[in-house]
């Protein structure tokens, strides 16, 4: 768990379009870079939510096909892994 400092308290406005921007010592940090995709997770206290970075869900393909040209039996167990991943996503809902 966190402890809040004024090192690791950031603000961000929203907008009239309910969006907001992530400050950029965060996204710089978190590796946060345009087009990826975040996941808001609202707490039992009103008052405060967070966000994960989701998963690049492609990330796991292009890992086996990079490999698939080295070891195509590995290649295809990233792939099986993958396909098990998303399937697990469909039925449940995205990962906490």
């Amino acid at each position: 768990m966190m402890i809040a400092t004024l090192d690791n308290i950031l603000i961000s406005t929203v907008t009239g379009k309910l969006q907001t921007t992530i400050p950029a010592r965060l996204a710089r940090k978190r590796g946060i870079k345009t087009g990826m995709r975040l996941e808001w997770i609202e707490s039992g206290d009103r008052r405060m939510i967070s966000a994960r970075i989701m998963p690049d869900p492609m990330a796991g393909l292009r890992e086996a096909q990079s490999i698939a040209a080295k070891n195509k039996s590995a290649a295809a167990k990233l792939a099986r892994e993958f396909e098990v991943e998303r399937a697990w996503q469909r039925e449940n809902g995205p990962t906490v």
